[in-house]
């Protein structure tokens, strides 16, 4: 499933995303990440600068750190004026001039809208997911969290486009980012990008300050080594999933397939029924009881 163009201003349908724009996130990110590596350096040096030579020095790389980063904000800000047009001219409309609206700022009132979101997404109601967190950034433009959860739901969607503009909005404003870093990984999944999925995901495992990002991560892991064929490497992801985060079925069903690959019949049946049983008005613990029933009754597994 997929969208058009999609943003705040435009909704124009074109072809889904395609493996350019992926990468293209990604040397923007690099971009950013070596002005940020090169302000890390200059604060670790400035205090062991003893001589007026090395205040000298350090100061003109400081005046050239600035030039390099002051113009991306603007650079940036055309750019999107520029598609912006692009869009009208697609339409075949004359530009407009457009005036910023007033924006009214209610985090508060956001967060209940946050909160309502990630409980849509944990139980696989995914369009409502969507409607929620659009309120919460209606309420309070911009929020991290918000847009973060936002993209993950349109991702679990289908909607990869969106969710692609999404995670590229919270990257670009928080390079470390680890939960939209995931999100960019299952989007990668699903485009089937394996290699720059692994990269992503690998990235956002290394710091370990996000339990949720993390706990995601390995789950994606599995599903990337399932969806490349290897279920012995599933299995040893998702068991860390499992391990991590007990309370995630979805890890639970997922792990059930990769022992079932292997020929474990038996141990995929315990997981499934301990999926199962876990709780039952969870999609994936349904899902987990519909494959334990078909085993029990002998019919080919079926994934739905």
């Amino acid at each position: 499933m997929t969208e058009g163009l999609a943003g705040t201003e435009a909704e124009v349908e074109m072809d889904d995303v395609d493996e350019a724009a992926i990468r293209a996130t990604g040397r923007g990110l690099e971009a950013l990440e070596e002005l940020e590596r090169r302000c890390q350096s200059l604060a670790e040096r400035l205090p062991r600068a003893g001589t007026p030579e090395q205040r000298e020095a350090i100061k003109r790389e400081i005046v050239h750190l600035f030039r390099d980063a002051d113009p991306l904000h603007g650079r940036v800000e055309r750019l999107r004026e520029r598609i912006r047009a692009l869009v009208t001219q697609y339409r075949g409309r004359a530009p407009e001039v457009r005036r910023r609206p007033t924006v009214y700022n209610d985090r508060l009132g956001s967060s209940t809208f946050v909160e309502r979101g990630w409980n849509f997404i944990v139980a696989e109601r995914h369009a409502e997911a969507v409607t929620a967190l659009e309120k919460a950034l209606a309420l309070a433009p911009g929020d991290p969290e918000a847009e973060g959860l936002l993209a993950w739901a349109l991702a679990r969607a289908g909607k990869l486009d969106r969710a692609l503009d999404c995670v590229r909005r919270v990257l670009m404003a928080d390079p470390d980012n680890e939960l939209a870093r995931v999100n960019l990984g299952f989007i990668c999944i699903e485009k089937r990008m394996y290699g720059e999925a692994g990269e992503h995901l690998r990235r956002a495992l290394e710091p370990g300050h996000d339990r949720k990002a993390h706990l995601y991560a390995l789950l994606y892991m599995g599903i990337l080594e399932s969806r490349r064929g290897n279920p012995p490497g599933a299995a040893d992801w998702l068991t860390r999933a499992v391990e991590v985060g007990p309370n995630l079925i979805e890890a639970y069903y997922h792990l059930g397939f990769a022992f079932h690959a292997q020929g474990r019949l038996e141990q995929a049946r315990a997981v499934w029924e301990n999926a199962a049983a876990r709780n039952r008005y969870n999609p994936y613990a349904r899902k987990s009881q519909e494959l334990v029933e078909q085993l029990s009754a002998g019919i080919p597994l079926t994934i739905s």
